[in-house]
């Protein structure tokens, strides 16, 4: 400690209740976020400047132009970059005491509770459910808390998930509010039904709060309770929730045995194509104006019929527009323990057509 660390952080250690012990909690304690988009830069802006220690980032994503009006880390110049390199290089230059470190990976059960174990906390700020049931289940059976955030359209909500309660035991996780993760496409993400930029930004920010309160022991945290933001009606409000007792996480619930790939469609094309049993197509009907020639469409709202057709031991690749719900895809067929190769081609229809359009 010296006096440039207590003058940068001055305007914190002056509060009544928190002071230079909370601060130096701050500097020793280590936070996974998962998601660099438009939740994920607020977060993680926030805690870097606010003096967390450590901090770990995982996307696999790309920035595209379409991220640039609510994900604030970005600029024009990162578009194709990895969202979690991005982040990470523009953060360093925010506080240059927080160690960073950057994962490009597209988080699965493989490591997920070994990254939980490693940290004091951890924040959702994925866009997914199959993310969001994973690193919940995650940190229940590792006994870390989880800061949840979610936003779309005009709205946003925020929750503080499996705290060590005073009288023993932990308060309701994920699941006691969603026991069931809904049907792939039955709830539009943010690339289909679109977001109010400014939403997850102020997401972002409650999340972080509560991050910090944690980390401290300052203040209150939302223990089973959901507050809902309504941009649109400038209202508040909050949703309380308790244990549900037919909920049980086990070690069942996270098991992969699927391995996934991760590819561009350059090296999809060099060294897969000729390998995988199919590439399928998962977006809508209305939506292929262009299509990867031989692949098979397999609609992601139709995901319920068409998943025991797949045969253990083969081969698939998927794309959809943007990489999201082929993502997505992956993440559910690999959950319910199949037995095989699912590749993920990374950018989707987007990244290919940016690709053909460079080359010409």
């Amino acid at each position: 400690m010296n006096e440039a660390w207590e003058e940068r952080y001055s305007r914190q250690i002056i509060l009544p209740g928190f002071g230079k012990s909370a601060q130096e909690k701050l500097r020793d304690s280590s936070v996974l976020v998962v998601g660099c988009g438009g939740l994920g830069c607020p977060v993680l802006l926030y805690l870097v400047t606010m003096g967390v220690g450590h901090i770990t980032l995982v996307d696999h994503d790309r920035v595209e132009l379409s991220n640039l009006p609510r994900q604030v880390l970005y600029r024009e110049s990162d578009i194709g970059q990895f969202k979690a390199e991005a982040a990470a290089n523009h953060l360093r230059s925010h506080n240059g005491h927080v160690r960073i470190h950057a994962l490009p990976i597209h988080l699965g059960a493989a490591e997920v509770r070994e990254l939980v174990r490693a940290h004091d906390v951890v924040v959702d700020a994925s866009d997914n459910f199959p993310t969001r049931f994973l690193l919940n289940d995650a940190c229940v059976l590792e006994g870390k808390v989880l800061i949840h955030g979610a936003a779309g359209g005009f709205d946003g909500q925020v929750s503080t998930f499996n705290v060590p309660l005073p009288e023993g035991g932990r308060g309701p996780n994920y699941r006691d509010l969603f026991p069931l993760m809904p049907d792939p496409g039955s709830v539009p993400s943010c690339a289909e039904a679109g977001v109010l930029g400014v939403v997850p930004g102020i997401i972002g920010q409650l999340q972080a709060a509560q991050v910090v309160k944690y980390l401290t022991g300052v203040g209150e945290l939302l223990i089973g309770e959901l507050l809902l933001f309504d941009a649109w009606r400038n209202q508040f409000h909050r949703m309380r929730f308790a244990k549900n007792p037919s909920v049980l996480i086990t070690d069942s619930d996270i098991r992969q045995a699927a391995e996934v790939i991760e590819l561009d469609w350059e090296e999809w094309e060099r060294r897969y194509r000729e390998r995988a049993d199919a590439l399928i197509d998962v977006r809508e009907t209305g939506e292929r104006d262009w299509v990867y020639p031989g692949s098979e469409h397999l609609p992601m709202s139709e995901f319920a019929d068409w998943f025991e057709s797949l045969e253990p031991g083969k081969t698939y690749a998927f794309y959809c527009f943007s990489g999201k719900r082929s993502a997505e895809a992956i993440d559910r067929i690999a959950r319910k323990g199949f037995e095989g190769t699912l590749i993920q081609l990374m950018g989707g229809a987007v990244a290919y057509l940016r690709q053909e359009h460079d080359e010409v």
